[in-house]
């Protein structure tokens, strides 16, 4: 890296300019980026950095087998999207309607800019707690669709 490189003001890349804040626990005004580091949210069933479900734990038990060719729709695998995308599936209840409206980058009620593993980018619905729909899968393996499915049917 050069030596006058700025992460803050280089790395723009990090940074949506639809940004507009919507972090539970932070001050609603302040954009993700400024908390985070990046306005962006990885899937985090391809990370392994959540053990609090029965679903992510058997993802985490895969994930050191995942492997292209294990991945059956690279063109509905989520990697990365907008920050708020990840809050329709798994956070607690917004705090308030001004912090949901926040959340809203875009304009459209749980909407995000979501990049796939196919690498083609679409803005698209997030379904509260779904994990595995016609349209996306957080979940990479097909053999878990199922119990994804089965989860989904409990909301």
């Amino acid at each position: 890296m050069p030596e006058d490189f700025d992460i803050k003001n280089d790395a723009k890349i990090f940074f949506s300019p639809g940004d507009r804040g919507g972090v539970p626990g932070y001050a609603a005004l302040e954009k993700a980026y400024n908390f985070l580091g990046t306005s962006y949210q990885t899937n985090n069933m391809l990370i392994g950095n959540d053990q609090f479900a029965v679903l992510h734990i058997e993802v985490n038990k895969r994930l050191k087998n995942l492997t292209l060719d294990r991945v059956v729709h690279h063109s509905r695998l989520l990697l990365i999207g907008d920050y708020g995308w990840y809050n329709q599936i798994k956070a607690p209840p917004h705090p308030s309607e001004d912090w949901k409206e926040l959340a809203e980058w875009h304009g459209r009620v749980d909407c995000h800019n979501m990049a796939f593993l196919d690498s083609h980018v679409k803005f698209l619905n997030i379904r509260k707690g779904f994990y595995v729909t016609d349209k996306y899968s957080m979940v990479p393996f097909e053999e878990l669709f199922g119990m994804a499915r089965e989860i989904q049917e409990q909301l």
